[in-house]
């Protein structure tokens, strides 16, 4: 699906004249759990992600058969804005809230809205889209960071973020000393 989603992004932006800095994605719920997946692993294009109502834990199912290992630390290299319902049944915001809090620790750009009373909707969008719109404009693409951090563990895709191209992968000569960032605390939720 995810060379889908790279062959629609390219049509459109062949079809209109599209700022490409200012290309976000955003989905709902699977769509929503679809967008931290592709900041995982291609975030190049995009200038930021908005996940809604969706949960970065169930990439982590087997039954999902996401592509190759993920690597928590790759979702620093975009902006993130969350939104998860406080009554959700699906991903509720207490669930949503230490990988949140994960991702936070490795260095992401997050904004974690909890969506007091809602559940697995978007009821609360008339009352968010302003602050999501500012969100989108303030955060536009930086085609050459200065900085990147990037895992992977294969080179025939998802080796690539931005300017840096993983064409090799050799053996550790010797570990070296880096932190983990996918470990998650429990913590009460609340917004960041």
């Amino acid at each position: 699906q995810l060379a889908t989603l790279d062959e629609i992004l390219d049509r459109l932006k062949r079809a209109y004249n599209i700022d490409e800095t200012r290309v976000h994605l955003m989905g709902v719920s699977d769509g929503g759990t679809g967008a931290f997946f592709v900041g995982l692993k291609n975030p190049t294009p995009w200038s930021a992600f908005f996940p809604l109502n969706g949960f970065l834990r169930v990439l982590s199912n087997p039954m999902t058969r996401a592509d190759g290992e993920l690597f928590a630390g790759n979702l620093t290299n975009r902006p993130i804005y969350a939104v998860n319902g406080e009554l959700d049944p699906l991903y509720p915001a207490i669930a949503a809230h230490p990988f949140m809090v994960m991702l936070k620790q490795a260095g992401a750009d997050v904004t974690f809205r909890v969506m007091a009373g809602a559940g697995h909707d978007t009821s609360w969008w008339p009352t968010e889209a302003r602050s999501i719109d500012a969100f989108e404009e303030a955060h536009p693409r930086n085609p050459l960071p200065d900085r990147l951090s990037w895992e992977t563990e294969r080179v025939d895709r998802y080796n690539r973020v931005a300017w840096l191209v993983v064409d090799r992968l050799d053996a550790a000569k010797n570990e070296g000393v880096f932190a983990d960032e996918n470990t998650i605390e429990i913590q009460d939720p609340s917004d960041f």
